[in-house]
């Protein structure tokens, strides 16, 4: 594997590329964008990773994508950027490093594979459980023996906020703020904000507590993704935060 891959995150929120070096499994440099924007936005982002470098030529860039963006057209972008000589797209195949038990293989989030391929690289024998606080909250469970074996889907800070505020008809539309988060909140926002929160947080700790119960007597939790910072003061297990874990996930991808 080359040592320095640009890895692209197309989630549905935010779009990430960042220059990884996949023998240290550090981020060097990376930019964001509102997953709004378009193909060419992405090409601007790869294009000043590329350029502000001088020593890296013929790069591999890796992308993972989750929303409706034309991959087509952003694989034919890529493509024709100076110092690219190969664009690869995160999908399942049955020579990952890891072994996949589920349903429909076909059906899997390209983002939760490329956790899992973090985890098999950076703790490989350990059982984890790997959290991404996004858009979505997924709990991804990777098993010692290389086995991932499931996981949990539920609705992260925002979309619940949002959900509150369109399916009701009084609740208002609100943006979280951290300082709103109580135990007796006394005003309409932060009794949302609160409950959200503290929902979250607590299918968060429910699920690790059970699985570490009933499935794994040792693990890891691995925890990644902007939703974290929202909660992390009330989240009552002990986690490794890892800020880049997707991204780097992305790069080793093969």
């Amino acid at each position: 594997m080359d040592k320095y891959i640009i890895a692209i995150n197309i989630g549905n929120s935010n779009t990430s590329a960042a220059l990884i070096d996949t023998d240290t499994l550090d981020c060097i440099m990376k930019y964001t964008i509102p997953s709004s924007d378009n193909s060419e936005r992405i090409v601007d982002m790869v294009e000043k990773i590329i350029f502000s470098t001088d020593y890296i030529d013929n790069l591999v860039i890796k992308v993972c994508c989750v929303s409706q963006l034309d991959t087509y057209k952003l694989s034919f972008l890529l493509s024709s950027i100076s110092r690219v000589k190969e664009v690869i797209f995160v999908k399942y195949h049955d020579q990952l490093p890891f072994e996949i038990k589920y349903e429909n293989v076909n059906s899997l989030g390209k983002d939760r594979i490329a956790a899992c391929l973090y985890a098999v690289e950076k703790f490989s024998g350990e059982n984890c459980i790997i959290i991404d606080a996004g858009t979505a909250v997924t709990l991804n469970l990777l098993t010692a023996e290389r086995q991932f074996i499931g996981g949990f889907i539920l609705p992260g800070i925002a979309m619940q906020l949002q959900s509150l505020h369109e399916k009701t008809a009084q609740l208002p539309n609100t943006d979280f703020c951290r300082e709103y988060i109580s135990l007796h909140p006394q005003s309409t926002q932060a009794a949302m904000i609160s409950g959200v929160a503290y929902s979250v947080a607590g299918a968060m700790s429910f699920i690790v507590e059970n699985c570490r119960k009933k499935l794994f007597h040792n693990c890891r939790v691995l925890a990644t993704g902007g939703g974290l910072e929202y909660i992390k003061d009330i989240i009552p297990f002990n986690y490794i935060y890892i800020k880049d874990l997707t991204l780097t996930g992305i790069a080793l991808y093969r």
